[in-house]
């Protein structure tokens, strides 16, 4: 039995989409019966379930110096003292590096243990989301771009096998270090049984407008998205008393005076997916800058729901764009015309769910790693 060692930033509890993503993996590799799987989880706090929960420091500043030090993400040279004990007590057949960010660990790895196979899921091409990062404004991410720089060049250097979520990625990582990907595995989400009263709400005539839904965290691309749809999508049907739409998510509490409108209502953190989902009508995502793929899709396919999205929302799920269920959208008249169109086919019963589960649920998963560790 081979075993692997598995490192990750991204498995707190918290539901962003890097963590959604990482857990998944996980899951996936813990299916596999050749494979024997130990877990080291960066956290910023204990949460007793993994093998290894090293702390990370929770200070905004701290991470900034640490930075500058060339450690990217959460790491710091604590951190990194003790993955290198762990490594030399454990002994992997397999070093399972769960983001380009931990690249020094794969060249200190692949120096002083040249035989331990090392493998890198890239969540995206981290350099580009940092200077989106910046672009958007933020540019107290600076140091996170300086050591990031260094991790990934590390990372494409020292590591066996890459692994991207989609060729768009692959293709970016060849542009910028001029290696590709070895496999690529699309974001792939926890699988769970759903009433079938929140899968198919959307299939009967309701009274109430059709609604327009965007989820996601408050970070530069969701919010960027979301004050296009409060701008330019939501005007649109303001004469339309059947037409409304809602933004929700960690954070955009605060974004509730800057947002909302007659026809559009913003909320915070979702308390119930089920509820939220069941809700809507469709999923809108216009989403036009940040890496990776965009988890929330691949969320939407599980609920059941239609999906109304940009080309950049829709990277990597190629799979799903010959459903009638999905519309990719170009420009703020076809953004209309899709929504419009999906309010007339309301009571048209949605088939993404069977997408979701051949192409982006843990079983998905679970059979893209078979094929990597055959």
């Amino acid at each position: 039995m081979e075993e692997l060692l598995y490192i990750s930033m991204s498995l707190e509890k918290s539901n962003y989409g890097g963590s959604i993503v990482s857990r998944a993996n996980l899951k996936a590799l813990q299916a596999n019966e050749r494979l024997q799987v130990k877990e080291i989880a960066i956290v910023r706090e204990q949460e007793g379930s993994y093998a290894w929960e090293l702390l990370a420091k929770s200070s905004k500043v701290q991470t900034a110096v640490n930075n500058l030090r060339g450690y990217a993400g959460k790491l710091n040279a604590n951190i990194i003292s003790r993955i290198k004990g762990i490594v030399k007590e454990y002994q992997p057949t397999t070093l399972y590096l769960d983001s380009s960010l931990l690249g020094c660990v794969a060249e200190w790895c692949k120096n002083a243990f040249p035989a331990i196979r090392i493998v890198t899921f890239f969540h995206n091409a981290e350099i580009d989301f940092e200077k989106d990062r910046l672009k958007s404004g933020k540019v107290y991410f600076l140091p996170s771009l300086f050591s990031t720089i260094i991790a990934e060049k590390k990372a494409v250097k020292y590591s066996d096998v890459m692994i991207a979520l989609h060729q768009a990625d692959s293709e970016r990582l060849f542009q910028l270090y001029q290696r590709k990907a070895d496999y690529c595995v699309p974001v792939c989400i926890v699988d769970e049984p759903i009433a079938d009263e929140v899968l198919y709400n959307s299939t009967t005539v309701k009274e109430s407008p059709f609604t327009v839904g965007f989820i996601g965290t408050a970070f530069y691309a969701n919010t960027e998205a979301a004050k296009y749809i409060s701008r330019k999508i939501a005007p649109a049907f303001i004469n339309d008393n059947q037409v409304q739409f809602v933004i929700a998510g960690n954070g955009f509490e605060g974004y509730t005076a800057k947002l909302n409108k007659p026809n559009l209502k913003t909320g915070g953190f979702v308390e119930s997916l089920d509820d939220f989902y069941q809700g809507v009508d469709v999923i809108l995502s216009p989403i036009s800058i940040g890496g990776g793929m965009k988890v929330k899709v691949a969320e939407a396919l599980k609920y059941n729901k239609k999906i109304i999205a940009s080309p950049f929302s829709l990277i990597g799920y190629e799979h799903a764009l010959s459903s009638p269920d999905i519309i990719s959208c170009n420009s703020l008249k076809e953004y209309i015309t899709a929504i419009k169109k999906l309010k007339d086919l309301r009571t048209t019963a949605s088939s993404t769910r069977v997408l979701f589960q051949q192409h982006y649920s843990d079983q998905a998963c679970a059979e893209y790693f078979r094929i990597i560790f055959k």
